[in-house]
């Protein structure tokens, strides 16, 4: 992690960010690290954190309107907003959320472990402010806006999650420059967002719900048992049709979402049990662990050897 690491308790969290913690309040720190907190221009912010969590923890805070790219660098962390239950991290690393009225934002770290993570948010007035709202091709984005908790799942590759890690991290020491820096930064990413949500195919009730039927499919392990055509057949489509509903709504293809699920899985079991690189090559589906390893190197943006020595 970044130097300047400080250790905070939850009454520097509710300095921070008005967070209460539930349940029986802990004792100790909480988390190691640093926070970033900075506005960007009226209606813009950036909240940004490289914590260390000791302890398991949850906590619950405001969620003022506006729209929320959040983009999990490391780290799981079950989220409530509002009546909408979602999982950050893993196959939802990146989720565009919208929020039309103030709701409770709640948050669950199960267990002590690392987190990286950015929040850009939007409010409405940077939106009229740059003379965006009243554009005719606006209302791709104006429609997910109007909608309360809407939300969509997105796929950014390897070149925008190093545009993210350079929030965290930025290149110049000057405080002036830190801040022209993350602002360019953080509007190639709003760009990327935005531009899912214009290409985005409006699809009916019943396409979404195939499409969520089959993504609970692909995370289970009869998914390993049954071809594409199968999975179709099953949930009464077919593969053409399913190919074109799960693009639209998780914006990769069926292929790549399976194939960086698999990567994430492998990279979760030589975090936590320590495998060696063989072994995760065979859970991730790959015979060769040298091929294994360059598609592990372009996912993630280091080696599968590497994952140990990260926060040494």
């Amino acid at each position: 992690m970044g130097k300047r690491e400080v250790d905070f308790h939850q009454a520097d969290l509710d300095h921070l960010f008005g967070d209460e913690a539930q349940n029986v309040p802990q004792q100790g720190a909480l988390l190691r690290g640093r926070f970033i907190v900075e506005d960007l221009r009226p209606g813009l912010s950036l909240h940004g954190n490289e914590v260390e969590f000791l302890q398991a923890h949850d906590s619950e805070g405001p969620l003022s309107p506006g729209l929320r790219l959040i983009i999990m660098l490391e780290g799981k962390v079950d989220a409530c907003f509002g009546p909408l239950s979602l999982e950050l991290g893993g196959s939802n690393r990146c989720l565009l959320v919208s929020s039309v009225e103030d709701e409770l934002l709640k948050r669950q770290i199960a267990q002590g472990g690392y987190q990286r993570q950015i929040v850009l948010a939007l409010e409405q007035s940077w939106f009229e402010e740059g003379g965006l709202s009243s554009m005719a091709d606006f209302k791709s984005v104006e429609c997910f806006c109007s909608q309360h908790l809407a939300h969509r799942t997105l796929h950014p590759d390897r070149a925008l999650l190093q545009l993210a890690e350079g929030l965290l991290q930025p290149s110049y020491d000057s405080p002036y420059l830190q801040k022209i820096y993350r602002e360019c930064h953080s509007l190639e990413l709003i760009l990327f967002a935005l531009n899912q949500l214009k290409q985005a195919v409006p699809l009916k009730a019943r396409s979404r719900h195939r499409a969520a039927q089959l993504l609970e499919l692909l995370q289970s392990d009869a998914a390993g048992q049954m071809s594409l055509e199968q999975m179709a057949q099953n949930l009464g489509s077919n593969t053409t049709t399913l190919q074109r509903e799960f693009r639209a709504i998780y914006g990769v293809s069926i292929i790549t979402w399976l194939r960086r699920h698999k990567l994430q899985e492998a990279r979760q079991v030589l975090e936590r049990d320590s495998c060696s690189v063989l072994d995760a090559a065979l859970l991730a589906g790959y015979n060769s662990p040298a091929n294994f390893a360059t598609a592990f190197k372009r996912e993630f943006g280091f080696t599968p050897r590497q994952v140990g020595q990260r926060f040494m």
